[in-house]
């Protein structure tokens, strides 16, 4: 939804909400593309956070109650998948 706001839930291609996608999948980012792989690599590096603050900001202002639970549902899946990195620990 980033990626296309405006399309909303409704605009996942079919199967996607329910969590049904091939193994590989191409979403046409535009402009985007560049802010787009910075926060991806922000949250593979233990900064997920910043990635969630990004797609949070791309989202239109009078977004659907259920789109924006759904929303922060995926967002906070996302928080407990790629947790932020410990600087603290030794890396092996």
């Amino acid at each position: 939804m980033a990626a296309h706001p405006q399309s909303g839930l409704a605009g996942l291609p079919m199967g996607w909400f329910r969590g049904s996608r091939d193994k590989e999948i191409s979403i046409p980012c535009g402009s985007l593309i560049e802010p787009l792989a910075g926060h991806l690599e922000n949250a593979l590096t233990g900064q997920p956070r910043l990635f969630c603050d990004w797609v949070r900001g791309q989202l239109p202002i009078g977004l659907h109650p259920f789109e924006k639970t759904v929303l922060e549902s995926d967002l906070e899946s996302v928080g407990d998948l790629l947790p932020p990195f410990d600087e603290s620990l030794p890396v092996s």
